[in-house]
């Protein structure tokens, strides 16, 4: 379920920042607004791989949670230097927010193709305890991705029920193979 609403997310806001990116395209040349399109694609999909791994630690883990802080204050950091650049170099707002839209594009669809990359092609070599632990991790939306029931479920529950839960699974599916 959290993946399909998540599937169904990126494809909503890649749709819309396509129809955006297009639209702006003409205030600038084609050829220059996709130059950075390789490079922040590449970008995206390597930030989605290190995140996919993240989310294989446990829901309490230090160096998940930092690992994700960073992330999310490098990418806010990011824009703002590009924007301080832009208004350093006197470059006018719509060449500005053409080079913006597509490079959110070309990151949003790194980030989906990463994703599914690595769900399609790495998670299934992990043992059963990490991809609990991915799955508890893993947010239902990439818009809103620590919604108030997920951060109060990070300070509630205690590492031991996990633990229990991983215990009970695994039960069960020994009981299945017998």
């Amino acid at each position: 379920m959290k993946r399909r609403q998540r599937l169904v997310e990126y494809i909503a806001l890649s749709t819309l920042q396509g129809i955006l990116a297009v639209g702006l395209l003409q205030s600038t040349s084609l050829i220059r607004s996709v130059e950075l399109v390789p490079l922040v694609f590449a970008g995206a999909w390597l930030l989605a791989q290190l995140r996919e791994k993240r989310r294989t630690m446990g829901q309490h883990d230090t160096k998940r949670l930092l690992g994700d802080t960073i992330e999310s204050f490098c990418l806010a950091l990011t824009i703002a230097l590009a924007l301080i650049l832009a208004q350093w170099f006197t470059v006018g707002i719509v060449v500005a927010m053409t080079y913006f839209a597509v490079s959110l594009l070309a990151y949003l669809l790194g980030s989906f193709f990463g994703e599914l990359w690595w769900t399609s092609r790495v998670l299934p070599r992990y043992d059963l305890e990490h991809k609990i632990n991915y799955v508890t991790n893993l947010n239902r939306s990439v818009i809103f991705p620590y919604n108030l029931r997920y951060l109060r479920s990070m300070f509630r529950e205690q590492p031991s029920s996990s633990m229990t839960r991983i215990r009970s699974l695994e039960h069960r599916e020994d009981s299945r193979r017998v």
